[in-house]
């Protein structure tokens, strides 16, 4: 759904419900120790013979994983004149209902993740501004995720919030030339555990609500599927239309 209230303003609205069956990806690790536990043995697994150490685990691409998934989206875009230029507001609000796979062809929809594996999954929003003038243009986003529940523990994991920010400049001869950066003030994302390895590997000490909650989570002791431990990354770009 789509609303123009005015013809510089727009305002949407999204719902969406997935079901993907035969999807093409690789059954979890997990799900491979666990088929390996209750059989006794499985071809995919490698041990030292004398150890029994895991050496290598297969995990070959099949065609058997089903996905369900549901939620909404929401944007909102005003443009208006600045000077002999044009500024646009813009915002942008994500949450994923529900979400649920099947590793295999038998098995019935489930959330994927075991107790302190994944955080319960949180809202996303992105507010930014975007300028053009002439030759010049720029863009400012704030980023921010929601704070999240660990799947199955009671720790909570802190909101993560970023600024991101660009200046590009188009030259005369065709070309375009961008500075920027992500991350600008380099945000460090929470941790999910206490321990001194997770502090030595990047993430954000966690605050005193956060210890209260007991975070026990294990490596990479951040949640790499929502956050990253990047920092600031500063670019140039350069592009040429021929």
């Amino acid at each position: 759904i789509v609303w123009s209230p005015h013809d510089t303003a727009t305002i949407g609205l999204d719902y969406y419900n997935i079901e993907i069956t035969d999807r093409i990806s690789s059954v979890s690790l997990q799900a491979i120790l666990d088929a390996e536990a209750a059989a006794g043995s499985s071809s995919s697994v490698i041990r030292n013979p004398v150890t029994g150490r895991i050496t290598r685990v297969n995990i070959p691409f099949q065609n058997l994983v089903g996905l369900e998934t549901e939620g909404v989206d929401l944007t909102g875009r005003w443009s208006f004149p600045i000077g002999d230029g044009e500024g646009v507001l813009r915002a942008a609000y994500s949450r994923v209902l529900n979400w649920k796979q099947a590793d295999l062809v038998t098995d019935e929809f489930e959330t994927p993740f075991g107790a302190g594996e994944r955080t319960g999954d949180p809202w996303r929003a992105v507010a930014g501004f975007d300028w053009s003038q002439g030759d010049w243009s720029a863009t400012l986003n704030v980023n921010h995720i929601s704070d999240s529940e660990s799947v199955g523990t009671a720790a909570v994991y802190d909101s993560w919030t970023t600024l991101d920010a660009q200046l590009s400049w188009a030259a005369p001869w065709g070309g375009t030339l961008t500075i920027g950066a992500r991350n600008l003030t380099n945000e460090q994302p929470p941790c999910t555990s206490v321990t001194a390895n997770a502090l030595a590997n990047g993430c954000r000490e966690p605050t005193t609500d956060e210890l209260a909650e007991g975070l026990t989570g294990d490596s990479p002791f951040y949640d790499n599927q929502k956050h990253d431990i990047y920092g600031r990354v500063a670019y140039i770009q350069y592009k040429h239309d021929f």
